[in-house]
């Protein structure tokens, strides 16, 4: 039997829910369906949330306060953007990503990883190219790093913790960061607590996050609203620095 994975946009998957009843209920025990629905969440992708077997409780993140930027970059436009941005990312990726710069395809042992499970049970993966993930905030890019370490915690032995990382782009690249529309999956799907996390920012600063209707907002919305936005290409290295005290 193929598992059928369409990617969405800038590269989030979602599932067929069609297919769902042909797999075994072994199969079926990384998933999670919630309560009183018939919806599933938590896929694996670049953006989407971790799913039933993570180690922690991410309801609510503690920012550090090295990370702390909303109060500087949020306004009535939301957050304000420029030729600096940032990724939120692993620790146990740090080296390769200074070395080799921030490459498309996200995280290259993870997704192995999953498609080796795929095979495991019977299932195909197709592997697509996923564009690099920005935002302008670097509170908001700590709260990606922590999913992206709770991913990798379900399948990798380890110490791991979140990291953030300041990427200065050039005109030339700066001018090909585009707004993630892809996230309207997210804005469909009741059970991503980034919006919850971005929704306490805004309050924090004296805000309140707007409602955005995925079927009418403007594109631009996805990167000034929401904080997300994406760069088709690989970043070099030396547009990177590991943000730290």
């Amino acid at each position: 039997m193929i598992l059928n994975i369409n990617a969405i946009k800038t590269g989030i998957f979602l599932m067929n829910f069609q297919y769902l009843d042909h797999i075994s209920p072994k199969s079926r025990q990384g998933l999670i369906f919630p309560r009183k629905t018939g919806k599933m969440r938590g896929l694996y992708d670049g953006r989407l949330w971790p799913n039933a077997t993570d180690k922690r409780d991410h309801s609510m993140s503690e920012i550090p306060a090295l990370f702390k930027d909303a109060n500087e970059l949020l306004s009535d436009d939301g957050f304000a953007t420029s030729n600096v941005w940032y990724h939120g990312t692993s620790s146990a990726l740090w080296t390769s990503i200074k070395e080799n710069g921030i490459n498309r395809s996200g995280d290259r042992d993870l997704n192995k990883k999953v498609k080796n499970t795929m095979a495991t049970i019977g299932n195909s993966y197709t592997e697509s190219v996923q564009p690099v993930f920005l935002t302008q905030s670097k509170e908001l890019a700590y709260l990606w790093a922590e999913k992206t370490v709770a991913r990798r915690q379900v399948r990798f032995e380890g110490e791991e913790m979140p990291i953030v990382v300041k990427i200065t782009l050039g005109d030339d690249l700066n001018e090909k960061v585009k707004p993630d529309v892809g996230a309207a999956a997210m804005l469909m799907v009741e059970s991503e607590n980034y919006l919850d996390q971005l929704a306490m920012i805004y309050k924090e600063n004296g805000s309140t996050l707007p409602t955005i209707d995925p079927m009418k907002a403007d594109r631009l919305d996805y990167l000034t609203k929401l904080g997300m936005a994406y760069l088709n290409t690989n970043v070099p290295a030396e547009c990177l620095e590991l943000v730290a005290e």
